[in-house]
């Protein structure tokens, strides 16, 4: 019977993948997908976890930010929305932001900055990425994957105790206050942002209403993994223009269930206290 979670890409290369290209990245501890260096850090600089990508209820979700750096493909898709197409233009990684007193807010992960013949500085936007989060251990089957991949196909998720899976409400949780501080600060500067995101972590989302490019001040770049040839390509879904006000409502405005089940959990638990 097929798992319902499973790894997808171990430094950046399918687990299917056994080619000497990929057997040297694994050795090695390679990461293709731009990193600050060659070598992946993901959780420990000495011991890395390398899942780029995780498979669950067949949908692949990108669990390390480094892996939307692609090609960066995540650039040249966010300037299209803060530049014209004849605009110069270079990115700045880990920009702090200040609030009215000076202290920083936190690092948006790029600025795009727009330029003129001289240097100068015409226009910039503010580029966020958020990967998904991962609610279990997920060392346990990457280790066992590393030790012996051939024998990893046989490892059986649900017999595993804190068995891992994508954990899309912390990610969520994760993004709201990015967008409420970050991106609340460049709007009041008549500034833009973009954030990228993968396709099952963007449905997941409530339901956000899209606005024409004119009238945007946010947009979600949508995401998604398709094999080619053993490697995982990212490719642009959907482009969703919003209005950040209306974004953060919707995500901040909680999905109300029927109060009938809230009090019947409260009887059950009374029972146990009386």
């Amino acid at each position: 019977m097929e798992q319902s979670t499973q790894l997808e890409e171990v430094f950046g290369y399918s687990i299917a993948d056994n080619t000497v290209e990929a057997q040297n990245a694994r050795s090695s501890r390679l990461c293709p997908f731009n990193n600050v260096g060659a070598f992946c850090t993901k959780d420990k600089k000495e011991a890395p976890l390398g899942v780029c990508t995780l498979r669950h209820l067949n949908q692949v979700s990108a669990i390390c930010p480094v892996r939307f750096r692609e090609n960066w493909r995540i650039l040249n898709d966010a300037a299209k929305f803060f530049f014209p197409e004849e605009a110069k233009w270079t990115y700045l990684p880990e920009v702090r932001l200040p609030n009215e007193s000076g202290k920083g807010v936190g690092k948006i992960d790029f600025v795009l900055v727009a330029y003129d013949e001289d240097g100068l500085v015409t226009n910039y936007g503010g580029l966020e990425v958020q990967s998904v989060y991962i609610s279990g251990n997920i060392r346990v089957p990457f280790e066992a994957f590393m030790e012996s991949p051939d024998e990893y196909g046989r490892l059986d998720w649900a017999e595993l105790k804190n068995s891992p899976h994508p954990d899309f409400l912390s990610s969520l949780k994760r993004v709201i206050p990015q967008l409420y501080t970050k991106s609340r600060i460049l709007r009041k500067w008549g500034r833009k942002m973009a954030i990228a995101v993968d396709e099952p972590f963007f449905n997941s989302l409530p339901p956000i209403e899209a606005v024409g490019q004119a009238s945007a001040d946010l947009l979600w770049l949508v995401y998604g993994f398709e094999n080619a040839e053993q490697r995982s390509k990212m490719v642009l879904r959907k482009r969703v223009h919003c209005d950040l006000r209306d974004a953060l409502s919707s995500m901040m405005d909680p999905s109300v269930g029927e109060e009938s089940q809230f009090i019947t959990q409260l009887q059950a638990k009374m029972r146990g206290v009386l």
